[in-house]
């Protein structure tokens, strides 16, 4: 099916056929409600992945009158004596979202193991297929059968598993920067605030995101360091109190609670501390929120970037943060981070951040902070490759950021799932170390239903669903860090083929923002897996 006939409005009779209908729809197809279906030739589902790689597929389904049980079978693939088991295999029906650019689009990865078929409606099916690392080179064959009620249409399924092994997602060389928003977690699923139940919540989505290469921690530890521009304010992990002399103490327990719970599932760190202003951009302001001890209620202390009340504050919670931070062994791994902070506005900071931390930024690039920051993200394209290079053999990390902009790549839930997945592939073109997004899960009201949230753009302020549930956004995202993580791999092993050039350029090649090409990457990716499978 082309994008164009699955965005083509109804019109006149209904498409639907009075029979069970059921295709491979390719994972590069967003649906809209308003799609109908294309009855094309069976078509097996077929791909080439290294050992421990995670192939997706997406078919779909319809039926003019519907269905009361709509479920996938997926066998055991076969190779001779060999097998992936038939456990290897992630079924998800797909469920659509309202989004105020395109109305409702398939993005929602639902956990049914069966649900009934609406009539009249065509839905998709998200597959994917986990190769396990043990699994012996070859060709696997076996079937994926979709059932609706009585009815069945099987899908024969043709992969061939490469003789390399891709490393695991959290040993990986690709830098995965989401932005976690604890605080959004416990607003919508109705628990207080760092209780026991937001814990068990929390391990769940951080376990979700280790297992997708996540690195930073984010770690506010001043109350929302963005000025609530998301639907839920951030809350801090650090408690100021204002003590009835004056000075100034602070609770580290949430802290070193949530980094203990991000390391053991799995995050390598660095611990991104925000923040010393209120950000993005411009403003100098820096309310701090304390718990005033003495009138048992919160305050606010007013102070500006820079000034004597900022310098004297700041001062006072260094001098108890370093110490924690050199028992706790994690004073090597910590950096103060800012957002789109301007020069002025990071050099009056840098006069009040001890030497013996780190700073991290996502903004602009400015020459002559280079070596200042530890931990850079550049927005979309990214700072020059020889920057990137020079910074690696620094040991310091290079990113780049999607936000609100471009219109193309980006990860909006309106945006065609390929270009979650080219991301990737441009941080491989700009020998840039991976990728920033700037929320993770933050929000709006009700995102199972609306992913609005004005001023953004549909989906801007969040990748996966409260469950968790995945996105077809978030799950193209993680295919091209393996693709990533493959060119890596051929690059060790061919550094000079002339094949991971001519990837690369094809990848990044239809980043013009009016087209895309899914035969591309393809090709691009398929030339990684010639290099993988040896001279060529």
């Amino acid at each position: 099916m082309t994008n164009a006939a699955a965005q083509a409005p109804l019109e006149g009779r209904s498409l639907f056929s009075p029979a069970f209908v059921a295709w491979q729809a390719g994972v590069h197809l967003r649906f809209l409600t308003n799609a109908t279906p294309e009855h094309t030739t069976m078509t097996p589902i077929q791909g080439s992945a290294c050992k421990n790689e995670s192939l997706p597929f997406q078919l779909a389904a319809a039926r003019a009158d519907g269905g009361r049980q709509l479920r996938v079978v997926c066998s055991e693939l076969n190779s001779g004596p060999a097998t992936v088991p038939s456990g290897a295999w992630k079924v998800h029906f797909v469920d659509y979202v309202n989004t105020l650019e395109r109305g409702e689009v398939a993005d929602i990865l639902s956990d049914d193991v069966v649900r009934p078929l609406r009539p009249s409606h065509i839905q998709p099916i998200w597959l994917t297929l986990h190769i396990p690392r043990d699994t012996p080179e070859g060709v696997y064959t076996g079937t994926v059968s979709v059932w609706c009620d009585e009815a069945s249409i099987n899908f024969p399924v043709k992969i061939e598993v490469l003789a390399r092994e891709l490393p695991d997602t959290r040993q990986g060389a690709f830098y995965l920067d989401l932005w976690q928003h604890p605080a959004a977690i416990a607003r919508y699923h109705h628990v207080r605030l760092w209780s026991e139940p937001h814990w068990a919540l929390l391990r769940a989505y951080t376990r979700m995101l280790a297992d997708a290469g996540q690195n930073p921690i984010t770690a506010c530890i001043i109350f929302d360091p963005w000025a609530s521009q998301t639907f839920d304010p951030h809350e801090t992990m650090v408690d100021w109190r204002k003590e009835p002399d004056g000075s100034l103490s602070f609770d580290f327990s949430v802290f070193d609670r949530y980094v203990e719970m991000c390391f053991e599932e799995g995050f390598t760190g660095p611990i991104n501390c925000y923040s010393m202003a209120m950000g993005p951009g411009l403003r100098m302001d820096c309310p701090v929120r304390y718990w005033d001890v003495a009138h048992r209620r919160y305050g606010r202390l007013e102070c500006i970037v820079g000034d004597a009340a900022y310098g004297e504050a700041w001062q006072q919670f260094f001098a108890a943060f370093v110490p924690h931070l050199e028992a706790k062994g994690w004073s090597e791994k910590t950096s103060i981070a800012m957002d789109e902070a301007p020069e002025d506005k990071m050099e009056a900071m840098f006069k009040v951040i001890p030497k013996a931390l780190h700073i991290a930024l996502a903004g602009n690039y400015h020459e002559h902070l280079d070596s200042r920051i530890q931990d850079y993200s550049v927005i979309y394209p990214g700072a020059p490759n020889e920057v990137n290079a020079a910074r690696r053999a620094r040991g310091q990390t290079t990113t780049f950021y999607t936000c609100t902009g471009p219109a193309f790549p980006n990860t909006f839930c309106f945006s065609p799932p390929i270009e979650s997945r080219l991301l990737a592939w441009n941080a491989l073109q700009k020998q840039a170390d991976g990728y920033l997004r700037w929320a993770f899960a933050s929000w709006p009201e009700d995102p199972l239903r609306s992913a609005v949230f004005a001023p953004w753009q549909s989906g801007d302020t969040f990748l996966v669903y409260p469950g968790p549930r995945s996105s077809i956004r978030f799950e193209m995202l993680k295919k091209g860090i393996q693709d990533f993580e493959a060119y890596q791999l051929a690059a060790r092993l061919a550094p000079q083929d002339p094949r991971l050039t001519d990837a690369i350029n094809r990848a990044n090649g239809i980043h013009d923002g009016t087209k895309f090409i899914p035969g591309e990457l393809e090709t691009a990716r398929n030339l990684v897996n010639d290099v993988l499978r040896g001279p060529g």
